[in-house]
């Protein structure tokens, strides 16, 4: 992967410490693309920002460009995918920690919490499923197959089961 000039970004005393030459890694950008830098940069800062609540910012940012690196995202919209598949995890993960500590109380009030929080994390998983399809069929992996299931041939009908190429010449 060709390197790009992006500058490194001097943080605040708490602001977590960004290799942006990571980041453009991770979302495959090119040298001298500034624009798509730019993009990688937004994309990365709305995935911390989705998964920050209690947790360590730094253990987040780092995270979230090891995975997308994984993914390794061809394009713009490639990037967009990979950011919300990032993001959804990081939710589905807080979601099921909230549930389990708020299910094991025997208070009502926060059982019923813990029992909503359960059900957001369920959603998100599936959220997360079609995400990655959704990432697959872009890429081209997503085949489509078709199953038949019942087949009626009349008296003098002829019917054929396989592959069948058209427009082939015999030699």
């Amino acid at each position: 992967m060709a390197k790009t000039d992006i500058k490194k970004h001097k943080p605040k005393s708490d602001d977590p410490v960004v290799d942006f030459q990571k980041v453009a890694d991770a979302f495959s950008v090119e040298d001298g693309d500034d624009c798509k830098a730019q993009l990688s940069r937004t994309l990365l800062t709305q995935v911390v920002n989705a998964g920050c609540s209690k947790y360590n910012h730094q253990e987040i940012v780092d995270n979230a460009i090891v995975t997308i690196n994984d993914i390794k995202p061809k394009d713009a919209i490639e990037a967009m995918l990979a950011s919300q598949i990032v993001a959804t995890h990081n939710a589905t993960m807080q979601n099921l920690t909230r549930a389990n500590g708020l299910l094991s109380s025997k208070v009502y009030k926060e059982i019923e919490l813990g029992s909503k929080a359960f059900n957001v994390a369920n959603k998100l998983t599936r959220t997360f499923t079609m995400q990655m399809e959704a990432l697959q069929r872009y890429r081209g992996k997503g085949q489509q197959k078709m199953v038949i299931e019942h087949v009626n041939i009349n008296s003098g009908g002829q019917a054929v089961i396989g592959n069948i190429e058209a427009n082939k010449k015999l030699h």
